[in-house]
């Protein structure tokens, strides 16, 4: 992925680009902006802090089998993600993998989560994974709209309140 510059509806200008180690410190910042609903969205949790070490864990990838996409504003001084977008290859198939996203409450049904799905799905793709899992919360609308809209669903089931979907990117 090349780092980019795009504006959303609002049009606000954010950088899309690959993430990295030394933006441990901006996901614990980013985590401690969410909605305590938005965390438990993204991680079935209530809110709670993100420790050094996880979010070291979040921003250490090896672009092949784990990758994440940050969203950071086009304006800000010092730089600020906004939202963050993941893969991860399952270790028993190297065609299939799960994908997760989180967009900062303030930037959300601006086309930011679109934007970072689109590119995770092409990264994905472009990686040899094929089919990717998301788990969502029943209740989460708006993301299970956006992966309705933007993917092609595999297969989707319901087991105490999560969805889990089973996706494709689309052709074309």
């Amino acid at each position: 992925m090349i780092e980019r510059m795009t504006h959303l509806k609002n049009g606000a200008a954010v950088w899309l680009r690959p993430i990295r180690p030394e933006d441990a410190p901006g996901l614990i910042d980013l985590y401690g902006r969410l909605s305590s609903e938005t965390v438990y969205q993204r991680f079935f949790a209530p809110a709670g802090s993100l420790s050094w070490a996880r979010a070291y864990v979040f921003a250490t990838v090896d672009y092949d089998d784990r990758f994440a996409i940050v969203a950071e504003r086009g304006d800000a001084e010092p730089p600020r993600l906004i939202g963050v977008a993941r893969y991860e290859r399952a270790q028993t198939a190297a065609a299939l993998g799960e994908i997760a996203l989180v967009v900062e409450d303030r930037w959300q049904r601006l086309g930011l989560g679109t934007l970072l799905l689109d590119e995770i799905l092409a990264e994905a793709a472009a990686h040899g994974i094929r089919e990717l899992r998301a788990d969502v919360l029943s209740h989460n609308r708006p993301m299970l709209h956006l992966l309705a809209q933007r993917t092609e669903i595999i297969r989707r089931t319901t087991d105490n309140g999560i969805t889990e979907i089973h996706l494709r990117r689309r052709a074309g």
